[in-house]
């Protein structure tokens, strides 16, 4: 569903969108783009109202959005393939899939009407991405689940020079600690995730 407000949160208005949605973005009060599961896509030109389907050429679950402006956007999303038996939290089966495999990335250049896939990334969850004004130089976080664990991941970031078509490992140092176990010695502590990213120009960034 969508939640709708038209008086600052006083009250809310809720619409059907037709699938599971990961990630949302307003051109403005009318224009509207929604992501979700298996690919799927869709767009609303009346405020949320409605919403119909844009051909999308990807079956994974598309779950990050980029606009650079109202035409030039990115689309991140990955598989869900199970590694473990049990969920990561009580109450929650879906929690015991941790992604494994095939992350995508897709490019539109004429605001969400057609979509490419641009690349994949093999055995990474995709997530945040954020590119430069030239819309060529840009970053994409990823993780990848730690062999033999069914909780721990491992962070990554990649940096791409050509809109996305191609991305490179940035080496990010994700240590952040040591982690002492006693009788078993040290072990250290990686990043797992990265939630958020800002960069002020191809040299300056944080995480």
């Amino acid at each position: 569903y969508l939640w709708s407000t038209l008086d600052g949160g006083d009250s809310w208005r809720k619409t059907e969108i037709g699938m599971e949605t990961y990630d949302l973005h307003f051109f403005d009060g009318n224009n509207g783009i929604a992501i979700g599961e298996n690919g799927a896509i869709k767009k609303s030109d009346d405020g949320g109202n409605t919403w119909r389907a844009i051909s999308s050429p990807a079956t994974t679950n598309l779950r990050n959005m980029f606009w650079l402006d109202d035409n030039r956007g990115w689309i991140s999303g990955y598989e869900n393939v199970k590694v473990g038996e049990e969920p990561l939290f009580p109450g929650d089966p879906d929690e015991s899939y941790i992604i494994k495999d095939k992350g995508a990335v897709l490019y539109t250049d004429d605001g969400g009407e057609t979509w490419e896939q641009i690349s994949e990334i093999p055995k990474r969850g995709l997530g945040k991405m954020l590119f430069l004004a030239d819309g060529q130089t840009g970053w994409l976080a990823a993780f990848e689940p730690i062999e033999d664990s069914d909780v721990g991941v491992t962070a990554y970031l990649y940096k791409t020079t050509d809109g996305g078509h191609t991305f490179v490992d940035a080496n990010l140092p994700i240590k952040v600690g040591v982690l002492d176990t006693g009788f078993f010695g040290t072990a250290d502590i990686n990043a797992g995730y990265i939630f958020a990213m800002h960069w002020e120009n191809s040299s300056m960034g944080h995480l």
